[in-house]
């Protein structure tokens, strides 16, 4: 089947205005950015015969397999829905029409059009006689009339009134019609028997021009026309065809198609691949850069890229990027690029395999066989005054080119080899040069070394020098901080005056004066008015290691690093490091830009080069990565924004219009795109549901959006998006829907649920009410049976009020009665007190006279006597003992023995004697004496009991967790 498809399908041709650039016609074939997509990759077919861009920004692709979508990243694949017509799903031309619609070319079942997401046949193109199944070609002019080729001739479809504008009998089996529209609105018609022009309702063979098939034709912005008649390619000048041109012949091989974009640059889609022409120059691409020798359509988007269709080998895109990339294809001697320059000679660009010096169109290599010293990787490059080269290495030695000739010079010694790091001239005529071992001075052929150990240098390996308007020269000592030497004498910054990091990488200065230092991980610190300050990314720098910093015409710091090229403007750097402004803007580019890789290389001088016609060079681990500020073009086309399914649990929808999603939904997707083909890996997402807050949610490159368990309500979902660049589409687009409620959410039956509660609460209120009415009845029965009953009990209890307050009185008597005994016991147990002395005074007589009668008296008599007295005495004294201690006590007469006592002693006894009581109690006791005895005179056993009792007494009524504090001090 494809064999015979592949007689069908010829050229293409397509004139749509563009906003933006085309691809520069100047470049290399391998200079372009090259995607390229297959089955496998999303597409369903690998041969697209047809390519086409909506209004919305859609990219379309017909395919023999059926109709594909293409946003640049998801592939939507269509089926057509007609009837029972399957047996042919091919799609071989699409265009839009003047209100947005699709209309699809099959070829052998007629013309389609696309209602939202179904295929169905257009009602006005009926097949008959003349309106033929086999479609070959749809294309749209400026009106908005549709032209259709078919087998039998062209049609012109307008508001659904189709014309006959072209009828033949038979023609050549796969030939496709052409149509392109010049300046002066004259259409103009590539048939199998020659070129037309329509104008005024008329088709007019062109009787000049050959009678030919007309495989391609395409007008250019400047009006020319480009016929592709057999395999020639001519040129024809504001439609005279006497002007015709020949600018190429492809003996055979078919020229299938032609387009020329909005440059002006012409491409050609041929059986053996794809050609350009551009000012002059035929470019043929080879099979790296387009691998498929059959190209069968052709199409420029709106943003400048160029998109090939294949009959084999699927979808090819190629767009011009900012960055351009020379690797050994270019004849580099390899792709590690280390250190680039340009000199009188040429640009200079090390490698690790050599030295490549590129003069115009010519690429040369320099390696130890035609004048290097050696093979080993080079470090440095510079060059001086007088035009010289000077060549750092790690082979021990400097190489010099000057006139053509090359020379070397010797570091260090055979066992301990210098490597070359950097060089700086100044302008005295001294050549310095940073090595791994520190600096050296060359003149008049005299090298002299300085060190760390001498004059004040840092150490460390010296990786730049740069003399500033002022004479100073500045070293990055790396590892340690910068060395400044000026006026003989070395003055040192690091870390501990200002410097973010001592690991500098680079140093410039820029035209202001201000000295300006690239670190390994400090980001970008400037020296200006003796004032150092830093911007990282904290500050919006995109990383905050810094190999080279290199300004360009218009004002802007463009930085190398490991993970890209980046570029911030001079201006926003200063206002941020004023306090003007907050953060910087960093514009990124990668290997999306045209750089091969990402990662700049560092280490060896310089780390970039600017031109003298203002391009930037960067060395780069796959090649040196080049740009032209001047060229760069910021893609300003806002972005359609497209909403293109919601998922509401596991019903899908692709409505635009209001949705109503049914109770109980929980989980709902947003799937949307922005149509910005470019580079869409850098499209930006932001979304929000109106109603639940103004706060948009950064979704970056997602384009998804997932919302769960929204409550029931109308509700606003809108996306926007920005493009590669940065530009926004802030309106973007929105969708409604709503989230029914369940019968029990509804406001009608909160309302009924209100009244209900309201009803209920009402006749709960009356049942209250009635009950308490009949409660109180109940209590003023039982209040009346209380009172009667309480005044019983008053009655009662005054009776015995009064019996208590006559048993008060008796109580009164009895007190005083008791009162006066006790006075009475007293005044008795004095009396006998003092009577009992008496007797026993007298006992004490007794006893006298028979001591001075003893002699006198019998011995018996005198026995008898002492034992009575003794007996009356002993037991008279303690009568007497008793009667008076209570006495005393009672009327305060107590006597007292007063001895000599050590109070300290005393006083420790006591305490000691309570410890376990209070310890039982949580109680602390503390005693303090004098070191020495505290002597006194009083009564030991009074001064015993009145301390025990107030110790006692203390410990009794303290709360717990107190003290007890017992002193005893000396007056």
């Amino acid at each position: 089947m494809k064999l015979f498809y592949t007689l069908l399908l010829f050229g293409i041709c397509f004139l749509s205005p563009q906003d933006t650039w085309s691809l520069n016609g100047n470049k290399a074939p391998a200079h372009y950015e090259h995607d390229f997509w297959k089955s496998g990759k999303g597409l369903q077919d690998n041969a697209i015969p047809a390519i086409y861009q909506s209004k919305n920004g859609y990219l379309w692709l017909g395919t023999f397999e059926g109709l594909v979508r293409f946003d640049g990243v998801r592939f939507v694949n269509y089926e057509r829905t007609v009837l029972n017509e399957l047996n042919d799903q091919s799609i071989v031309a699409i265009t839009e029409d003047k209100d947005g619609k699709i209309i699809l070319g099959s070829q052998s079942l007629g013309l389609f059009q696309l209602d939202g997401t179904t295929i169905t046949p257009l009602p006005a193109y009926k097949p008959a006689a003349k309106f033929s199944r086999n479609i070959n070609k749809l294309w749209t002019d400026k009106t908005g009339a549709v032209w259709i080729g078919t087998a039998k001739g062209v049609l012109r479809m307008y508001q659904s009134t189709i014309t006959e504008i072209l009828q033949v009998p038979e023609i050549p089996q796969g030939f496709k019609y052409s149509f392109c529209e010049g300046n002066d609105g004259v259409i103009w018609i590539g048939a199998s028997d020659g070129l037309y022009t329509y104008s005024s309702g008329k088709a007019i063979r062109a009787s000049q021009f050959p009678s030919v098939a007309i495989a391609g034709i395409c007008s250019d912005k400047s009006g020319n026309l480009w016929v592709s008649a057999s395999d020639n390619v001519v040129q024809i000048h504001n439609g005279n065809i006497a002007s015709a041109t020949l600018i190429g012949r492809f003996a055979g091989n078919t020229v299938q198609q032609l387009l020329s974009d909005s440059d002006g640059t012409l491409w050609i889609a041929t059986a053996h691949g794809l050609s350009r022409y551009s000012n002059g120059a035929l470019t043929h691409f080879s099979q790296d850069q387009i691998n498929d020798d059959y190209v069968i359509s052709l199409f420029e988007d709106r943003e400048g890229s160029l998109w090939v269709g294949t009959f084999t080998n699927g979808l090819h895109r190629f767009r011009d990027a900012a960055f351009t990339t020379y690797t050994t294809q270019e004849g580099l001697s390899g792709d590690y690029i280390r250190s680039i320059i340009e000199t009188k000679d040429g640009l200079w660009v090390a490698t690790s395999q050599g030295l490549s010096r590129m003069s115009g169109s010519v690429t040369t290599t320099y390696n130890a066989k035609n004048g290097l010293s050696s093979n080993n990787p080079i470090t440095a490059l510079y060059e001086t005054r007088d035009g010289t080269l000077w060549i750092g290495g790690s082979s021990g030695s400097v190489d010099k080119y000057s006139n053509g000739q090359f020379s070397s010079l010797s570091l260090g010694t055979e066992d301990q080899r210098e490597v070359a790091y950097s060089f700086c001239e100044d302008t005295g005529g001294t050549l310095w040069i940073g090595t791994s071992k520190g600096l050296l001075s060359f003149k008049n052929n005299t090298i002299t070394r300085i060190t760390s150990s001498s004059g004040g240098l840092l150490p460390g390996i010296i990786a730049g020098i740069v003399e500033d308007n002022q004479g100073r020269l500045w070293m990055s000592c790396y590892g340690s901080g910068v060395s400044c030497y000026t006026k003989g004498k070395f003055i040192s910054y690091s870390m501990q005056n200002g410097l973010p990091s001592n690991q500098i990488r680079c140093i410039v200065e820029d035209k202001n004066g201000a000295i300006w230092f690239g670190s390994n991980r400090g980001g970008l610190t400037r020296l200006l008015d003796g004032k150092f300050t830093t911007i990282t990314t904290q500050d919006g720098m995109f990383d905050n290691r810094i190999y080279s910093i290199t300004e360009d015409a218009k004002g802007n710091f463009w930085f190398s690093c490991s993970k890209a090229v980046f570029r911030v403007t001079k201006a926003d750097i200063e206002n941020v490091m004023s306090g003007k402004a907050k953060r910087v803007i960093s514009i990124v580019y990668g290997d999306k830009d045209g750089m091969k890789s990402s990662e700049c290389t560092i280490g060896f001088t310089p780390s970039a080069w600017r031109t003298k016609d203002g391009r930037i060079c960067f060395p780069t681990v796959q090649g040196m990565a080049v740009v032209n500020p001047e060229q760069i073009t910021s893609n300003k086309i806002v972005p359609t924004v497209m909403i293109e399914t919601i998922h509401a649990d596991s019903s899908i929808y692709t409505s635009t219009d209001l949705l109503d999603f049914s109770p109980g939904t929980n989980q709902i997707e947003f799937t949307y795109t922005a149509l910005s083909l470019l580079i869409p890996s850098n499209v930006k997402f932001k979304y929000r549901i109106i109603e639940n807050s103004e706060d948009w949610i950064e979704a970056g490159t997602r384009r998804t959006a997932y919302y769960t368990s929204l409550s029931p309500g109308k509700y606003t979902f809108q996306v926007i998006a920005c493009n590669n660049d940065g530009v926004w589409n802030e309106t973007g687009t929105s969708i409604g829907f709503i989230v029914r409620p369940f019968f029990y959410q509804t406001w009608w039956f909160k309302l009924l649920a209100i009244l209900a509660l309201a009803a209920v609460g009402f006749i709960l209120y009356r049942l209250r009410i009635k009950s308490l009415v009949a409660r109180k009845a109940e209590l003023e029965i039982t209040i009346q049976e209380r009172t009667k009953e309480i005044t019983i009990a008053n009655s009662s209890l005054e009776q015995v009020n009064r019996e208590l307050a006559d048993t008060l009185i008796d109580m009164d008597d009895l007190n005083r009665n008791l009162k006066q005994l006790n006075e009475d016991k007293t005044e008795v147990l004095g009396i006998v007190a003092h009577d009992l002395k008496n007797p026993i005074a007298g006992i004490a007589l007794t006893a006298s006279n028979v001591k001075n009668y003893f002699t006198m008296l019998p011995p018996d008599e005198v026995k008898s006597m002492m034992e009575k007295i003794e007996s009356t005495a002993g037991r008279m004294r303690d009568i007497i003992i008793n009667l008076l201690d209570v006495n005393a006590i009672e009327t305060g007469r107590m006597n007292l023995k007063v001895d000599k006592m050590d109070a300290s002693a005393l006083a420790t006894s006591v305490i000691r004697d309570f410890l376990e009581r209070a310890s039982a109690k949580s109680i602390r006791l503390k005693l303090s004496v004098p070191p020495k005895e505290t002597l006194m005179l009083a009564d030991k056993t009074a001064i015993h009991e009145i301390l025990d009792n107030l110790v006692s007494n203390a410990i009794k009524f303290s709360p717990k967790e107190k003290t007890v504090e017992l002193s005893v001090a000396s007056p």
